[in-house]
C-alpha cells in the first residue's frame, strides 16, 4: 500500500485563497489515516505560521482534521474559528508564505524527488493508483507553470498507475474492470497547450520522460535544452493559464465537492479541488 507524499505546495490556495492550507489538510488527513509518507507530519514551520497569521487555535483545528474532513469542511471550518479571516490578514499570511519561497521551492523538490524514487524502486511492480496532487499551478526554478505537473503525470502514467480519468500527454486513463488502458485525445488538456506554448514535441518530450524517467531538475534541463520558446513573454503567457471553467457539469462537480456557489473556477483550481476529493476518497477506502 502506498504512502502519500503531500506533493500539494504551500504555495497553493484553495478557494478561501489561504497558501498552505491546502498542504496542511492533507498532511494532516493521510496522517490520520497511517497514510502519510516518512519523514512527513503535521505541525510543522509552516502549519504554525498559517496557525499564527490567522489566530487559528491549533489543537482545536488539529482534532478537527483528525476526522478526515473535505477540503471544504476544513476551509468552513477555518473561515467560523480564526480569529482573523478578513482579506487584509489573508494577504499578509500570503505574502509571508511567498516571502519564504526558497523555503518552499526546497520542499516541493524534495517531494518530487521523494515520488522519483519510490517510482523508481517499484519499476516492474505494479502500484496502486496515485493520484498526481501536484499542482498546474506550481512552477520548478525556470518558472514555468504545469511543466512539474507534466512530468510526474508521464512518471506515474510510464508505471501503470495513472488514476482512471487523468490524462497524460495526449491520452487519458480509462479503466475497464480495473486494467487502465488508454483513449486518444491529440490536441486536447493541458499537457498539449504546454507543448504547443513552450514549442515543444509531445511525441519527443513524453518520448524522454518514459524513457530516460528523468529527476525533475534533468527534465527542465532537457525543456531548457529543446523547447522552441522560452523568452519571458512567452513564459508569462503560459503561466497565465485557460479561461475559467463553467457551465454544468463543472457547477455540478464544485457542489459535489463542496462548493455549491461556485457557477465559474479557474481551471488550474478546478483540477487541484479534483485531485484532493480524489486522494481523499482513497485514503477513506485504505484500511
Amino acid at each position: 500500500m502506498e504512502k502519500i507524499v503531500p506533493a500539494v505546495s504551500s504555495s497553493v490556495r484553495g478557494p478561501s485563497g489561504i497558501a498552505h492550507l491546502p498542504r496542511m489538510w492533507l498532511t494532516a488527513i493521510a496522517h490520520a489515516r497511517g497514510q502519510l509518507a516518512d519523514g512527513y507530519g503535521p505541525g510543522g514551520d509552516m502549519d504554525h505560521l498559517l496557525a499564527d497569521d490567522l489566530r487559528i487555535e491549533a489543537a482545536g483545528f488539529a482534532t478537527f482534521l483528525k476526522t478526515v474532513p473535505t477540503f471544504a469542511e476544513a476551509e468552513a471550518w477555518v473561515r467560523t474559528n480564526a480569529g482573523r479571516i478578513d482579506g487584509a490578514s489573508i494577504a499578509a499570511h500570503n505574502e509571508r508564505i511567498d516571502a519564504a519561497r526558497p523555503a518552499v521551492m526546497r520542499s516541493d523538490l524534495e517531494d518530487w524527488s521523494r515520488i522519483h524514487a519510490f517510482l523508481a524502486s517499484r519499476r516492474g511492480a505494479k502500484v496502486e493508483p496515485m493520484v498526481p496532487l501536484v499542482s498546474m499551478d506550481t512552477a520548478g526554478p525556470l518558472g514555468i507553470k504545469l511543466l512539474p505537473r507534466f512530468w510526474v503525470k508521464a512518471l506515474i502514467h510510464e508505471a501503470g498507475a495513472l488514476p482512471d480519468t487523468w490524462r497524460s500527454g495526449e491520452t487519458r486513463v480509462v479503466y475497464t474492470d480495473g486494467v487502465p488502458g488508454t483513449l486518444a485525445t491529440p490536441g486536447q488538456g493541458m499537457d498539449a497547450s504546454t507543448v504547443a506554448n513552450l514549442a515543444l514535441d509531445m511525441d519527443a518530450t513524453i518520448g524522454y520522460l518514459h524513457r530516460d524517467r528523468p529527476t525533475y531538475p534533468e527534465f527542465e534541463a532537457w525543456v531548457s535544452a529543446n523547447a522552441g520558446k522560452l523568452d519571458a513573454a512567452t513564459v508569462a503567457a503560459h503561466n497565465a493559464g485557460p479561461a475559467p471553467v463553467s457551465g454544468e457539469r463543472p457547477v455540478a462537480e464544485l457542489t459535489r465537492m463542496g462548493y455549491p456557489d461556485m457557477s465559474a473556477c479557474g481551471m488550474y483550481l478546478y483540477n487541484d479541488l479534483a485531485d484532493w476529493d480524489a486522494v481523499r476518497e482513497q485514503l477513506l477506502k485504505r484500511g
